[in-house]
């Protein structure tokens, strides 16, 4: 149902804070030594855009795949909103992908790298998810 309804009203993003109080660390289940080095306080920006969620999906006996299928015209809008979303905030841009193996993830690579100039104050990074 909320798959048929982001895909409805065209939502390109699904926006995830994560912050953690001080007096609530203790229920944190990060390690005490990371929380205590610098407080958590981050927006994850996720897509919405194709990706598994709204490509091909398959079952075949003992065999599923999912496919998953991007244009340039359906990152842009994500990637700005993160763009954005950083301006007021730290001024940061993680894109957490799959470069190493997926031509998915390389495009949204370029693509943010396209996109960053437009943001001269904010700092553009990439990450492997395995690294995350």
């Amino acid at each position: 149902a909320v798959l048929g309804l982001r895909k409805h009203f065209g939502f390109a993003v699904n926006i995830r804070p994560a912050k953690i109080f001080k007096n609530l660390e203790p229920l944190c289940p990060l390690k005490p030594e990371i929380v205590s080095r610098a407080p958590v306080d981050m927006v994850i920006i996720r897509e919405l855009v194709g990706d598994i969620y709204f490509g091909e999906h398959k079952t075949d006996g003992d065999r599923a795949w999912d496919i998953m299928d991007y244009t340039k015209d359906q990152i842009v809008p994500p990637l700005e909103f993160a763009f954005q979303t950083a301006m007021q905030r730290n001024k940061k841009v993680t894109v957490v992908d799959k470069a190493n193996v997926l031509d998915c993830s390389r495009l949204w690579r370029r693509v943010a790298n396209e996109v960053a100039p437009k943001y001269p104050d904010v700092k553009l990074e990439f990450m492997y998810v395995d690294n995350a």
